[in-house]
């Protein structure tokens, strides 16, 4: 813990703008059991995203985005990884990930339509490549299940998608 801390601390001091070192504190700072400042990590690593433009040098990688969006949620701050894994659809919509944590999103924002239209992409996606995680298909099922959406409701979706 205390080399985390201190590599951590020199990516800082080297480059205070660097997202995945405060991305990387925010998952420090949870795993210490410390939301408090696992937030003011992310809030920071938010602010430097927004400020700047995708076409630039130091945007996040994808993958580096999904961390983020998934400590986001992890710390209850839905709306905000939303609005990251929104970028992510938008740069590749066949990450099956992206479409599952976006129904995460979306259950937490109590958002019906958001949860359908995510998982059914995320089914679909799962179906089409072969995806055999079935860990998350149960966790897609019971989030489904909680929300008192069906099936028959995801099959919907999927006709108006074609």
């Amino acid at each position: 813990e205390l080399q985390c801390e201190q590599a951590i601390q020199q990516a800082l001091n080297a480059n205070p703008q660097s997202i995945e070192a405060y991305r990387t504190l925010a998952d420090l700072r949870l795993v210490q059991q410390r939301p408090s400042e696992a937030a003011e990590a992310l809030s920071q690593a938010m602010g430097l995203i927004r400020s700047l433009d995708r076409d630039s040098l130091f945007y996040p990688a994808y993958d580096e985005r999904s961390s983020l969006a998934r400590l986001l949620i992890e710390t209850g701050r839905p709306a905000e990884a939303m609005e990251v894994l929104e970028g992510l659809i938008a740069e590749d919509d066949e990450v099956i990930d992206t479409w599952y944590l976006m129904g995460v999103c979306g259950q937490a924002l109590q958002d019906r339509e958001a949860v359908i239209e995510a998982f059914s992409m995320a089914l679909r996606l799962k179906k089409r490549l072969g995806d055999e995680d079935q860990e998350q298909a149960e966790s897609i099922q019971s989030i489904l299940s909680e929300m008192g959406i069906s099936l028959e409701e995801l099959e919907l979706e999927e006709e108006n998608q074609n």
